[in-house]
């Protein structure tokens, strides 16, 4: 039986009363090999690998999985239905209602050691194709070592940090110091040439302090002398 458009506009609740009164597999205890698919447009969501069946028979009456076919054949969203908040699952492709998933993989009867979620669905949105599980798995071998290949070329592939730019000649460096101002480096200056022309320019202060302070002295002697002359001009 295929998906007919008039059940598109269909509720959750409206979709499960559907699925109870047409002739559809019930796929819950299902041990056959083989995909499950979304029974609208086909794309493969569920692998019967990754199928269990919860002891507790109220849970067991639902197809139930620990994890999708891959990170692209469901979404999620949280939904809240008879005042119940649940994360409900869609199908990745068309956005069909498949189901319900709850964190309680390990509790409701998963003995692997994937345990995890458990993804309660819908038998009635689902289709289920037998045979067709080793050729996924062998296409995500393949698809994994593309990937493998990529990191590799990426790794190959790095961008080289640029090297630092030379230290100049020490004539070029005088003459780039001589023409700029002294408040800050050049650009292309070494560490060392910055600490070189502080020094340089501490050095020249020091030399005129000392200057001044030899020179103020001299200033103050001649100036007692001038003004002495000429009082005594003044005063015969």
């Amino acid at each position: 039986m295929t998906w007919d458009e008039a059940w598109d506009d269909l509720t959750t609740l409206e979709l499960t009363n559907l699925a109870q009164e047409l002739d559809h597999p019930n796929y819950s205890e299902n041990e056959k090999q083989g995909v499950y698919k979304c029974r609208r447009c086909s794309l493969i969501t569920y692998r019967s690998e990754d199928k269990f069946l919860p002891p507790d028979g109220a849970l067991a009456q639902w197809p139930t999985f620990r994890k999708p076919a891959s990170n692209d054949a469901i979404q999620v969203r949280r939904s809240l239905s008879f005042g119940i908040k649940r994360t409900e699952v869609l199908c990745g492709g068309c956005g069909l209602h498949l189901g319900f998933v709850y964190p309680d993989g390990k509790d409701a009867g998963d003995t692997s050691d994937e345990a995890d979620e458990r993804h309660s669905l819908l038998s009635f949105s689902l289709d289920f194709t037998e045979g067709e599980v080793a050729a996924s798995a062998e296409v995500e071998k393949i698809l994994n070592k593309f990937e493998a290949l990529e990191q590799k070329e990426e790794a190959i592939f790095v961008v080289e940090k640029p090297k630092p730019t030379p230290v100049a000649s020490s004539s070029s460096s005088s003459s780039s110091s001589s023409s700029s101002s002294s408040s800050g480096p050049l650009f292309g200056d070494s560490y060392d040439d910055i600490a070189e022309q502080k020094k340089m320019n501490a050095d020249t202060g020091l030399s005129y302090t000392t200057l001044g302070l030899i020179a103020l002295p001299v200033v103050l002697i001649g100036a007692f002398f001038v003004a002495k002359f000429v009082i005594n001009k003044n005063n015969p």
